[in-house]
């Protein structure tokens, strides 16, 4: 996994454990490896409306 991914992860990771009742991505696959993009989007698409 290269820094970029890792970074990137690391940000959307922080988003998530603060528990928000909004979270707002801009562009949130940039740069993201086709496996960890369909993870991240699961992961997402999963968590409440």
């Amino acid at each position: 996994m290269a820094g970029g991914e890792r970074q990137q992860m690391v940000v959307i990771e922080r988003g998530l454990m603060a528990h928000p009742r909004i979270l707002m991505l801009d562009e949130p696959f940039v740069g993201l490896a086709p496996l960890i993009m369909n993870e991240i989007f699961r992961v997402v698409a999963a968590l409440p409306a």
